[in-house]
Formats: structure tokens, C-alpha cells, sequence
């Protein structure tokens, strides 16, 4: 059956203001819907592999427990609760921010 997938209200707010930025901001509707699949697809992999992507490189948050996913230009967030079988995802934020910072 495999790991639920949540979603935190900030990771979603993530999502709507990346997919907000890149339609209405720079008018790229298809990187849009691009970022939407990817992002769709790599949360099939926690589900049945929940530590399958790395820790992130911060030693405060990979103490936490953070594993990050690559979605370029994106980075996506997320905690693994093993006892709950849970993957809860936690932000989505442009790569090129020091995201450390912001959680």
C-alpha cells in the first residue's frame, strides 16, 4: 500500500505561488503545467520509497530528518514518519534559495 502523501499548507502555498509566478508573472503556462506533473510524479516515489532521495546537506535540518527532491528548477521538502507511514511534504522553494533559512 505504501506511505501517505500530505501536504503542509505552507508546501502548498509553495506550489499555487510557483505555479502563480510562472503563469501569470513570466507567462509560461506549459512550465506550469510541466512543474504540476513533475511535481506529481516524484511524490509517487515516497509513497513506496519514503528515504529513496537524500538528506538535505544542512546539518540542523538533515538532523530533523529533511530529504529533498529535485524538481528544477524546485526543491522539494519533506519528512519521512516511519511509525505513521507518512511522507509529509514541507515546502517547495526555487533551488537557488538558501532554503535552510527559511524553515
Amino acid at each position: 500500500m505504501g506511505y501517505n502523501v500530505l501536504w503542509t499548507p505552507d508546501a502548498q502555498r509553495d506550489l499555487d505561488v510557483a505555479i502563480y509566478y510562472l503563469t501569470e508573472t513570466l507567462g509560461m503556462s506549459k512550465a506550469a503545467a510541466r512543474l504540476l506533473d513533475d511535481v506529481e510524479r516524484l511524490i509517487t516515489t515516497p509513497r513506496s520509497f519514503p528515504e529513496s532521495h537524500e538528506r538535505v546537506q544542512d546539518g540542523l535540518l538533515a538532523a530533523r530528518g529533511y530529504r529533498k527532491a529535485m524538481v528544477k528548477p524546485y526543491v522539494v521538502l519533506y519528512l519521512v514518519d516511519s511509525s505513521r507511514q507518512e511522507v509529509v511534504i514541507t515546502n517547495i522553494v526555487h533551488g537557488s534559495r538558501d532554503y535552510a533559512h527559511l524553515l
